[in-house]
Parts: structure tokens; sequence; C-alpha cells
């Protein structure tokens, strides 16, 4: 654990508390939700209040907008304790992606400024059938309904 501690000091976001958070509530408990197939939402939570979910949200929307090497650091800390939290950490990063990226700049403000305050999984998904994974070649409309 010396060696990660020696290096880890190169990120720009303090690694210690996320550490303890591995240590003391994910490597505990992790062979008995994975076996269980349970969702730690309490833990998504803590995550959540620690700022690692909202890792990559801009300066200017409150966020800390770590860099891309800070966030290898983030999911390299979560892996020793658990690969499906870090599947759930990129997974829920990649979500948020896409609005941080792409979305207008009041959509940007305001989805931002909600998930800062309010604890909540994003996800990320795009398929269909004849189009795969091609975002060039998808028809599909979402429709909102009750």
């Amino acid at each position: 654990m010396s060696q990660v501690r020696s290096i880890a000091v190169l990120a720009a976001f303090d690694l210690e508390p996320l550490q303890s958070l591995v240590r003391e509530k994910i490597l505990p408990t992790t062979l008995k939700f994975d076996k269980e197939a349970y969702f730690n939402w309490d833990l998504y939570k803590d995550l959540h209040k620690m700022g690692i979910l909202t890792s990559i949200i801009p300066k200017e929307h409150g966020g800390p907008n770590l860099p891309v090497s800070d966030l290898i650091w983030i999911a390299r800390e979560l892996s020793y304790g658990s690969s499906g939290c870090t599947a759930t950490f990129i997974g829920n990063l990649l979500g948020l992606s896409s609005v941080v990226l792409y979305a207008g700049e009041d959509l940007k403000a305001k989805i931002c400024r909600e998930y800062k305050n309010e604890f909540s999984v994003w996800s990320f998904a795009m398929t269909e059938a004849g189009a795969g994974s091609d975002l060039m070649n998808i028809t599909t409309t979402a429709i909102e309904t009750d």
C-alpha cells in the first residue's frame, strides 16, 4: 500500500478518503454483494458525496472537472475493492459525459447543478437492429410517456 500512496500523490484529486472508503466499505462487502447480485446504493451515495461521481462536471457548473489522469487513479482505487464498482463508476461517467460534452449550455447547467446537488445514477446505451452501435445510422426516436 505504501507504493500506491507514494505514486498517488501525482493525482490532483485527494485519494486518501477514497482509499479509506475502499478499505472500510467496499473490500469487506464485495464478495457477499457480488454473490447476491446486490447493488449497494449507499456506497454510491457516499461516492457522490465525496465528489467521485460528479468528477467530470465542469468548474463553471460547480464541479471539479478532473483530468483523465485523475479519473484513472480513481478507477484504480475502486478496482482494488471491486471491479463491479469500477464498471459502475465508468458507466456513470459515460452517461453523464454525453451531457457535459454535447448538451446546450442551458441544459448542461441545469443537469450539472441538479446532479451535483442530488444523487442519481447515469447510464448510456446505444443499439438498434441494423445499426448496432453506429450512432449515425440509428433511426429510433425516444417518446416520453406516462
